[in-house]
């Protein structure tokens, strides 16, 4: 008996450190205090909100206004799957990352507090701008049939469950978007990676090399 309840203790402390890993709380997407005149305590609000969210588009239970930009695309010579302006929960990312929408343009402000002066996100790396000609394709359908640079697309039918990537949608072809690489809730690898990097692991999940 005392054996079963040590194992029982062990197996919920594993899971409560691997629960706690996945906090935003103290990384990059806790906005809090980078905002003048903000003083919500709330971390989720700048994303999400409980009731009355955006049905239209974006991410779930969306709470931050849409952008409007037409973006410029990535292209070359060797691109053989289709393009489209970004889409859904890429678009929900480029809300921020784009720079012309204020990270704390919301559709609900917060109960406790104000979400602060309109700011927009900062210059420097993660501020992609419009011009996404030199940044890895996004809303663009994964077809490892017309590329046999790619891994086979097993799995697919259940988005989420393709080796540690997330393909998009309801049927295939399925796409890769922001969320395909990025784990937004999660700041283990930098920069919110769904894995680590290291020797290309994140790249080496999709592309044959």
């Amino acid at each position: 008996m005392k054996k079963a309840l040590l194992l029982v203790i062990a197996i919920l402390l594993v899971a409560g450190a691997a629960y706690g890993a996945g906090t935003i709380v103290g990384s990059k997407h806790d906005v809090r205090g980078a905002i003048a005149d903000e003083t919500t305590t709330q971390v989720c609000v700048f994303c999400h909100v409980p009731h009355n969210a955006a049905t239209t588009w974006g991410g779930p239970l969306w709470n931050h206004a849409n952008t409007l930009s037409t973006f410029g695309l990535y292209t070359s010579a060797t691109l053989q799957g289709a393009t489209s302006q970004p889409s859904g929960v890429s678009r929900a990312c480029l809300s921020c990352h784009d720079g012309t929408v204020a990270i704390n343009s919301l559709i609900n402000a917060p109960k406790d507090g104000t979400a602060g002066t309109l700011t927009t996100m900062a210059a420097g790396p993660a501020r992609l701008g419009t011009d996404l000609t030199n940044d890895h394709p996004v809303s663009i359908t994964y077809r490892q049939d017309l590329d046999s640079g790619l891994r086979a697309n097993v799995g697919a039918t259940v988005p989420g469950t393709v080796w540690t990537a997330q393909l998009y949608g309801t049927a295939s072809p399925y796409t890769v978007e922001c969320a395909s690489c990025h784990a937004v809730h999660d700041p283990t690898n930098v920069p919110f990676l769904r894995i680590t990097n290291t020797a290309s692991q994140m790249c080496t999940t999709c592309h044959l090399k």
